[in-house]
């Protein structure tokens, strides 16, 4: 109920996605930021297979590294550093402020927003 205090009064009517949720969750829990956290407006992944198999499990139904970076992808962020899948890197979206409750105002990607005009 806290976290849904951040959105605007126009998002107060649409229910949260439930990944949004639980990632917001999962970057505000200080006992989690030498894995990943918020940094102004960016997610920052600092070590994959140590999330993998301490963190997400316990906000998520899986824990598989793969399946959160597809979340990642379905609700538009970039991966904009990193080389190779365990890596550490970080995330982009273009709806992103520096204030961590913004995401729980971000949608999921569709067909035509996800196709650019060239």
């Amino acid at each position: 109920a806290a976290l849904q205090q951040h959105q605007p009064k126009s998002a107060a009517c649409r229910p949260v996605a439930e990944f949004l949720f639980h990632l917001t969750r999962m970057l505000s829990d200080p006992a989690n930021h030498h894995l990943i956290e918020w940094d102004a407006g960016r997610i920052v992944v600092h070590d994959p297979p140590a999330m993998e198999t301490e963190v997400l499990g316990k906000y998520f139904r899986h824990s598989k590294y793969s399946s959160f970076q597809r979340q990642l992808n379905y609700f538009g962020f970039k991966k904009i550093s990193g080389k190779g899948k365990m890596s550490p890197c970080s995330y982009i979206n273009d709806a992103a402020t520096a204030d961590l409750g913004c995401l729980l105002t971000i949608r999921r990607k569709t067909a035509t927003k996800g196709i650019e005009k060239r």
